[in-house]
């Protein structure tokens, strides 16, 4: 959902190796003190073009969802550099946590979708994990142990899983569908803004003090927590809601049922590669920028902006890659030309499989750009059709949303750790020529689910 003010008011009113030194410890205080000395004072009351949009209950959930998705990105883009500045160095340390973050958001996604609606305080959940995640992540770098750190970092993610079916069931209550349709695209639009804006954020932060990347997610945790606590619930601000009653089986929900499987499992193979830009992809350019060897394009010596910072660097072509995420979210959500066509969905996947190809290969960092964007295209295509076709049975949106969930965490497992691990054996850029093969497989899996398997009306 866009930041807009047409929305109408509320009527109720994420080996011991080496220790961390005290004087890394110093960074976080230096870096709070100074974003604090810079912050304005308070106003003594708020002018009123300001207040209104903070009173609308749609624009809070869609800049909380910008928030904590910023947040997570920002938190998610530091710590690959922070654990191979602090530890190891090895590739598979981020990509084990990644992974492990994933398989548990999936998990307990999947069982708090089945309660969560039900609940009659499921926003102040929603605030709760929020500020959990936020702050449990920012809690990780206390801890001088990569154990510590990987432990705390990964049940950091409980928060996550438990703002996000509490934030869609709210926005899914609204009787009016295309109302719902819209608040749906406008928050999906604010989520997506906030996966764009987060590496940009964490990258310079991390290069400035590596420290300071989990502070801001702790402000930005606190945040949250401020704009969802005192929300009203869907009982006290919508007038009717959404009946919980089967639509007819017309020909559209035949269709969206067809697709349904297979478009689970496309999103699953879309945020497998995305997670692999993230906890993988990063080794590689940190690789190529202490090397020398990062190009702009094609130049026989290396710009001396592309010889140091590392982070900020990969922050720039993991903005490229949410942003066309959100591009994609936001024209999709106004056609419907891609509704229920397989070469759609298909010609993305082939598309960011010939990119990982040529991640595999480039040295260049304009080409890097232009793949993280083909795959961001991708991401952001496939969770909105798989979003779409799940709210086709609007008795089970719900559990089918969950579902939908659960391929992004699912594939955010499976990416990182199988990626991972053969970079460890073969090379970090050995394993991304081997993507286009895995892909090809899913191809065929999806094509027999909508084109050969006749699946059942209910």
């Amino acid at each position: 959902m866009g930041l807009t003010l047409d929305d109408r008011d509320s009527p109720g009113g994420p080996y011991v190796l080496s220790p961390i030194s005290s004087q890394a410890h110093g960074h976080a205080a230096i870096t709070f003190a100074r974003i604090w000395a810079i912050l304005p004072p308070p106003p003594l009351s708020i002018p009123p073009k300001l207040r209104i949009p903070m009173d609308n209950a749609h624009f809070r959930i869609c800049l909380a969802a910008f928030l904590l998705d910023a947040a997570f990105l920002v938190v998610l883009t530091a710590m690959p550099f922070y654990v191979y500045t602090h530890f190891d160095g090895s590739v598979a340390v981020p990509a084990n946590i990644g992974a492990a973050q994933s398989l548990l958001y999936a998990f307990v996604c999947l069982a708090v979708s089945r309660w969560m609606h039900r609940s009659a305080h499921s926003l102040k959940w929603a605030a709760s994990g929020a500020f959990y995640f936020c702050a449990a992540s920012a809690a990780s770098v206390l801890f001088p142990t990569i154990w510590g750190f990987a432990i705390f970092c990964t049940f950091a993610i409980m928060g996550m899983s438990v703002v996000w079916p509490s934030l869609h069931g709210w926005l899914g209550a609204d009787p009016d569908p295309h109302r719902r349709a819209r608040a749906m695209s406008r928050f999906n639009v604010s989520w997506s803004a906030g996966l764009a804006f987060g590496p940009l954020i964490g990258g310079f932060l991390y290069d400035a003090a590596p420290l300071a990347p989990f502070v801001a997610a702790f402000l930005m945790g606190v945040a949250c927590f401020a704009l969802l606590w005192n929300m009203p619930q869907e009982e006290d601000y919508y007038p009717a809601l959404a009946e919980e009653k089967e639509p007819g089986w017309d020909e559209h929900a035949r269709q969206s049922e067809r697709f349904l499987l297979a478009s689970w499992i496309a999103n699953g193979i879309a945020w497998a590669l995305v997670g692999v830009t993230r906890l993988v992809f990063t080794k590689r350019v940190d690789n190529l920028v202490n090397d020398g060897e990062l190009r702009l394009f094609w130049e026989s010596d290396a710009p001396i902006y592309l010889t140091e910072n590392a982070a900020s660097i990969y922050s720039v072509i993991a903005f490229l890659l949410a942003a066309m995420g959100g591009v994609i979210f936001g024209i999709m959500g106004r056609t419907h030309r891609w509704h229920h066509r397989f070469r759609f969905i298909a010609g993305l996947q082939i598309a960011a499989a010939m990119a990982f190809w040529v991640l595999g290969h480039t040295a260049s960092l304009a080409v890097m750009a232009a793949a993280f964007m083909v795959i961001g295209g991708l991401s952001g295509a496939a969770f909105f059709s798989g979003s779409y076709y799940s709210m086709g049975n609007y008795a089970r949106r719900r559990q089918r949303s969950a579902i939908n969930e659960v391929a992004v965490g699912a594939g955010n497992f499976v990416g990182p750790v199988a990626v991972g691990f053969l970079a460890e054996r073969q090379g970090v850029s050995t394993p991304f020529l081997y993507i286009p093969a895995a892909v090809a497989l899913g191809l065929v899996l999806q094509y027999y689910l909508i084109h050969i398997r006749k699946p059942s009306p209910q």
